[in-house]
């Protein structure tokens, strides 16, 4: 193969890779680890609506770079935008009782659950002095308003008051659109570890092999 062939191909190879190589991973500083399954701060999916990481993650399984109106992109690889039920059974884990299913909602005074959230490194995506709030879009099946029937995008989440007095939350949330963006309400995603792929530099260590190679042959 000719030097010039070669360079052509690593070329190619380089161009195929590069949104890849340029969009951010998201990394440990910004994952909750809940039952052996890493979830990502819905905080980092700020701003963006529903229908513009739909077309990164239909189905719920995320591939390639998802470019935020932030201007910032992520690695989304191997992640999965969590399902209303998913979110619920995460959730349930921090004891929240009756246990939610589907578009529920609890509101308990004082309650246990809400501040053992946040307590386990979730960043609120609201900020106040009186209470932490989190909140997030969800892939596949969506919400129905109970009145006109009209379908619309689940953004659960959980509220934590701080006096005891108030009322904490912990469920589905408001009724929202899937083309407006928020700059309250981000998005749950999650991975399995054990499906974590490659990091970009790989593909960059082959490119530069190719790189050496090819112009030794004549």
């Amino acid at each position: 193969m000719s030097k010039f062939n070669g360079l052509i191909i690593v070329g190619l190879i380089a161009t195929i890779w590069a949104d890849g190589v340029f969009a951010e991973p998201i990394t440990a500083a910004d994952i909750v680890t809940v039952n052996g399954r890493e979830w990502a701060q819905p905080d980092l999916f700020l701003w963006e609506p529903w229908r513009s990481i739909n077309e990164t993650c239909p189905n719920q399984i995320c591939s390639g770079v998802l470019t935020m109106n932030s201007g910032k992109s992520f690695d989304m690889d191997g992640w999965i935008w969590a399902s209303v039920d998913d979110v619920m059974d995460l959730f349930n884990t921090y004891g929240v009782s009756p246990a939610l299913d589907g578009s529920d909602r609890r509101n308990e005074w004082g309650s246990s659950w809400a501040p053992a959230f946040f307590a386990d490194g979730w960043r609120r995506t609201v900020a106040s002095f009186s209470y932490d709030s989190i909140e997030g879009l969800v892939g596949g099946a969506q919400c129905e308003h109970p009145t006109v029937g009209i379908e619309f995008p689940c953004n659960p989440g959980v509220v934590d008051r701080y006096s005891p007095s108030s009322m904490d939350e912990m469920g589905n949330g408001i009724w929202i659109a899937f083309d407006r963006s928020y700059y309250t309400i981000g998005a749950w995603m999650y991975r399995d570890p054990s499906m974590v792929p490659l990091p970009s530099t790989v593909p960059l260590f082959a490119i530069a092999l190719l790189a050496l190679f090819y112009p030794r042959r004549v």
